[in-house]
């Protein structure tokens, strides 16, 4: 049953699909072996939640009304795509 389900993923996903989690699997083993993992892991979390706080409106508004600055300009956004 196991060799079912995995030939019929295997047919499903893309080759280059495969090459990308290939690296990124070989780029984890080697980031774990030198111990680099929890910095980038790290690094990884204080991107993604800065991106995050860009995104909110409250985060957005203070910024427009205490320094004039666009940031939904800068992420992109425009019009309506502001409340999304």
């Amino acid at each position: 049953m196991a060799l079912v389900c995995g030939n019929a993923w295997g047919r499903m996903m893309q080759d280059s699909t495969k090459t990308g989690l290939d690296v990124a699997a070989a780029t984890i083993t080697v980031a774990t072996v030198l111990q680099w993992l929890p910095a980038m892991a790290a690094l990884a979390t204080i991107v993604w939640t800065l991106l995050r706080v860009l995104e909110t409106r409250a985060f957005q508004a203070i910024c427009r009304d205490l320094f004039g600055w666009d940031v939904a300009g800068w992420l992109g956004k425009t019009g309506g795509d502001r409340d999304a």
